[in-house]
């Protein structure tokens, strides 16, 4: 089993290389492989501009001077948001357990006879539908200029 698993990778490896070998384009009859050319890399430059080296003057508007605005008082010492959490707190009243509750077993009834099956009626079949006549649909009539 791992010689079949073996010789199926192989042939795997081989169909999956590339072929640098003949070709057979058609009527011309093998021709040998053509060589890939290896793709230019490097920047595409269409038009030249020349590059301005120096500062950009930006005209700003000038931003309009706001009057400062009164803080609105906080009270200091309460915070804004209070988090409660009572994890240890006494129970109202103290807590009586309750009895367990006693389960009593009810004696199982011993049935000599089994019970009468059910009757099945007759089958109902539904009814096969003819499909060799196909129903075609009406074409739209278009109706005249004047009633539309």
């Amino acid at each position: 089993m791992k010689f079949m698993l073996i010789f199926a990778s192989a042939v795997a490896l081989v169909v999956a290389s590339p072929y640098r070998g003949l070709v057979d384009p058609g009527a011309a009859g093998p021709a040998p492989a053509p060589e890939l050319e290896p793709i230019a890399i490097g920047p595409a430059v269409l038009e030249y501009e020349p590059v301005a080296v120096g500062p950009e003057f930006v005209d700003l508007p000038t931003p309009e001077i706001v009057p400062p605005v009164a803080p609105v008082p906080v009270p200091v010492g309460s915070p804004l948001v209070q988090i409660i959490l009572n994890i240890n707190t006494p129970v109202s009243g103290p807590v009586v357990p309750q009895p367990p509750i006693e389960i009593i077993p009810e004696p199982v009834q011993i049935v000599d006879s089994a019970p009468e099956p059910v009757e099945i009626g007759p089958a109902i079949l539904p009814e096969p539908v003819d499909i060799t006549v196909p129903i075609v649909p009406y074409p739209a009539a278009n109706l005249p200029v004047e009633l539309n």
